[in-house]
């Protein structure tokens, strides 16, 4: 069929299991293999991983013609009986229908029946080029036309019917309230030097405008400071503010009368959908349970934003370089403290309540104060600060803490997640990056001086790899 219709692009809304149910078959090869149908035959000739899909770059060869190209776009992030993130899905929606074929020749698009994310995703593609050209969708009389062409689109089992048509909804509002804009590496440079080269508040009114929509789209909740917390009626510190609580992962073991760890929200990286924890640095008397968090959610990584030799409460945990401190049940050794930009200590921790089980450890932290109101030698700051974690290359959850769980975190996640864009689709698209992680908590990059430092250090990144080259 993809042969005989001259597809270019195939969209799939499923993984290949799901709990204990299949929904699809294998029917593209591995890297380095090849599948044969009859006489076609199927390679693999590249895959890109993100945080929610995956594309890949299929040769279809046949016996008797010739051989052609076909980009597999497949959605992975769909939550069996539930409904995805819309903004996720809108960003996917953005990748696969970027640049639409001129042919305009088929793609097709699956899931498990053919029906239900199915009919969610063409209706959310036809309705929102509706929308753009005409002012207005109707999406009932939409969905009715698809059913009299294919029965029951936009449909699963009766109790999920609702949540299917309601996605339909929730990814056209995200996407006509901020449709998402990419640059191209040239016309973001020329953007930031008209914005740097000139006074006029004209070059600077996109900033302003973006981050005000930001601040509409993802309102940010009251915090309460790490030096403000209040005792409760047990006398237990409270932690500073509730973390969202449908991204809440809760630690299995928790120590009594201590700062506990039970709101972890994952963030994701631009290929991974959960590559971050957020949270604050412990106390002196937390730390235990810092400890156990990271051990129970696999987290390898830490980034501190403040350097480490400011953070007191870090000081009663972290071992200096070839000594160890006990924090029972852990034996903490650090192994050495050298990183290539910025500050940095390699330790292993010993669990005895887990039979001696070991855990290794990166912490890392800037060498100067990183101050987002500050001059270029804090943006440098921040850019070692993430070049060091990317080159690590860490395979687990990367831990972000600061003194109240927000400051500066959104910022280093956003400039590594650009980073990580531009080195993988060579555009910049700081305004959805950082929607993302408001989306799960809006007190990150909370004021304009954070939103307009990811910017200008994306933007030193983007010249300092061009004067490499």
């Amino acid at each position: 069929m993809i042969w005989q219709e001259n597809v270019t692009s195939i969209v799939m809304l499923t993984n290949l299991t799901e709990g204990e149910h299949a929904k699809g078959s294998h029917y593209w090869p591995n890297e380095k293999e090849s599948l044969t149908f009859v006489v076609v035959f199927v390679d693999l000739a590249e895959e890109k991983t993100y945080a929610f899909f995956t594309k890949r770059k299929l040769t279809l060869s046949h016996k008797f013609q010739n051989t052609r190209v076909i980009t597999h776009y497949q959605y992975t992030a769909w939550p069996d009986y539930g409904r995805p993130e819309p903004l996720s899905l809108i960003v996917f929606h953005q990748h696969v229908f970027t640049a639409r074929n001129k042919k305009k020749v088929p793609t097709v698009v699956h899931c498990s029946a053919g029906v239900g994310r199915t009919g969610v995703f063409i209706a959310l593609d036809a309705l929102y080029q509706e929308g753009k050209k005409t002012g207005k969708v109707n999406v009932a009389e939409f969905v009715n036309r698809m059913r009299h062409n294919r029965v029951s689109m936009v449909q699963t089992y009766v109790r999920f019917v609702l949540e299917q048509y309601m996605v339909i909804y929730l990814a056209l509002n995200e996407i006509f309230k901020a449709p998402i804009k990419v640059k191209s590496v040239t016309e973001f440079c020329n953007t930031m030097e008209k914005m740097s080269s000139s006074k006029s508040a004209a070059n600077t009114r996109f900033l302003h405008d973006e981050y005000q929509l930001l601040q509409k789209l993802c309102a940010p909740c009251k915090t309460i400071d790490h030096r403000t917390r209040h005792k409760n009626s047990k006398g237990r510190l409270e932690n500073q503010f509730p973390l969202v609580c449908k991204h809440g992962q809760h630690l299995s073991a928790i120590l009594p009368k201590e700062d506990n760890y039970t709101n972890i929200v994952y963030f994701p990286s631009y290929t991974n959908a959960r590559s971050f924890i957020v949270t604050h640095y412990p106390t002196q008397e937390g730390a235990v349970n810092f400890l156990r968090m990271l051990i129970d959610h696999g987290s390898n990584t830490v980034v501190c934003v403040d350097p480490l030799r400011d953070i007191d409460s870090m000081k009663s945990w972290l071992p200096v370089e070839r000594s160890s401190k006990v924090m029972i049940p852990f034996i903490l050794h650090c192994q050495s403290t050298s990183k290539k930009h910025s500050e940095g200590h390699s330790i292993n921790i010993r669990d005895h309540q887990q039979g001696d089980t070991e855990h290794t450890l990166a912490v890392y932290g800037p060498i100067s104060r990183i101050n987002p109101f500050g001059m270029p030698q804090n943006r440098l700051e921040l850019l070692r600060l993430v070049s060091d974690v990317i080159d690590s290359k860490p395979d687990s959850p990367i831990t972000v803490v600061s003194r109240d769980g927000t400051s500066l975190c959104g910022v280093f996640i956003a400039v590594h997640n650009v980073i990580q864009q531009l080195t993988i689709d060579s555009y910049v698209d700081v305004f959805t990056v950082v929607r993302q992680l408001r989306i799960q908590e809006p007190n990150l990059c909370n004021s304009i001086e954070e939103y307009e430092m990811v910017y200008r250090t994306v933007y030193d990144e983007v010249q300092t790899t061009t004067r490499q080259l």
